[in-house]
């Protein structure tokens, strides 16, 4: 067995140590991202994570002393390595934007109803040009009820606004938007439920429930390479397992909470009615694939709003630029 390498070489022994603080702080968050693209399950994502990124940071900290000694477990985890990447490259595409081969965008529908300001989408070198919008520009492609979007922005004046679960159908207009306003570090989650034809006005609603991720997340600095923003969002429909009550008990019946529907009538909020709810996941591919924002919204109270379309909007004066826009389909939950 050859010798074990000298702690006082430095070209193998100071390049672990000044790289362990850099493998420690993203490896893990790294390898939970790409495993979640891969397989899509929490437990195996967690135990796969682990044994790997563990590897890495054993490799890393004596490399030499690791190839000479444990030959198996560095050509296992290059292996391993490899089947990620050629998977996390390979995901279920469902739909890939390609806006150079489209200029006249004849994949998208502009479904704006305001003719007193004319909306601007148009196709341009850079990519989806859009401004004055107020209803969702939205891509021509129904999707699965778990999916991923992601797409690159460059800001042009403001911000810039993402939208998915969009109902383009005209009574039903509905979906979600994220706006990120680069100069106020702001995150901003909106709620489109509906259009006012008397008012010609969009019923968007912007909820500042403080302490929960309804509220504008402040002080939020996504990074920006070259220009560009470089986001991934994540859209589940999952089942919420609950443990049943006995609910004609007169002692439960007190605590339920009460709401009222569009009639005025009183609604009991039942725990039998938690069954499903819309996840969202939100991550800076720019920052390592950092998770920014997460949110579950279950109904009731909340209404889960299950269109199958995505978009972009810029309102008024608000202009930015999308591409790379890509969607592929995540497993069900």
């Amino acid at each position: 067995m050859p010798p074990k390498a000298n702690w006082a070489e430095p070209s193998i022994s100071m390049l672990g140590r000044q790289n362990m603080n850099l493998v420690r702080k993203y490896e893990f968050r790294i390898f939970r991202f790409f495993f979640d693209r891969v397989f899509g399950n929490t437990i195996s994502t967690i135990a796969l994570t682990t044994i790997l990124s563990t590897s890495i940071i054993l490799i890393a900290n004596d490399l030499k002393n690791m190839i000479y000694e444990y030959p198996i477990v560095v050509i296992t985890s290059f292996i391993i390595l490899c089947f990620i990447y050629y998977k996390a490259r390979n995901e279920n595409i469902i739909v890939q934007a390609n806006l150079k081969k489209d200029p006249k965008l004849s994949q998208w529908s502009n479904n704006e109803v305001r003719t007193h300001i004319p909306s601007i989408a148009t196709s341009t070198t850079d990519g989806l040009y859009l401004q004055f919008m107020d209803l969702p520009f939205t891509l021509n492609h129904e999707l699965p009820t778990s999916y991923a979007l992601e797409f690159k922005s460059k800001v042009i004046q403001d911000c810039f606004s993402w939208c998915f679960n969009v109902n383009t159908s005209p009574k039903e207009l509905s979906g979600y938007m994220i706006q990120y306003n680069p100069s106020k570090e702001e995150l901003r989650p909106h709620f489109f439920v509906g259009y006012d034809p008397s008012k010609m006005m969009t019923k968007w609603v912007e909820p500042e429930i403080e302490n929960t991720p309804f509220e504008t997340i402040k002080g939020l600095k996504l990074i920006c390479k070259d220009g560009w923003f470089s986001i991934r969002t994540e859209v589940k429909t999952v089942k919420l397992r609950n443990r049943q009550v006995d609910l004609e008990d007169p002692e439960i019946e007190k605590i339920l909470p009460k709401y009222q529907d569009r009639s005025g009538n009183n609604v009991i909020f039942t725990r039998a009615n938690i069954n499903e709810a819309i996840e969202i996941r939100i991550y800076d591919l720019n920052q390592y694939c950092r998770q920014v924002y997460h949110i579950l919204i279950n109904e009731p109270p909340f209404k889960i709003l299950k269109g199958n379309r995505i978009g972009f909007r810029n309102y008024n004066l608000e202009a930015a630029i999308y591409s790379d826009i890509k969607i592929t389909q995540l497993s069900a939950s």
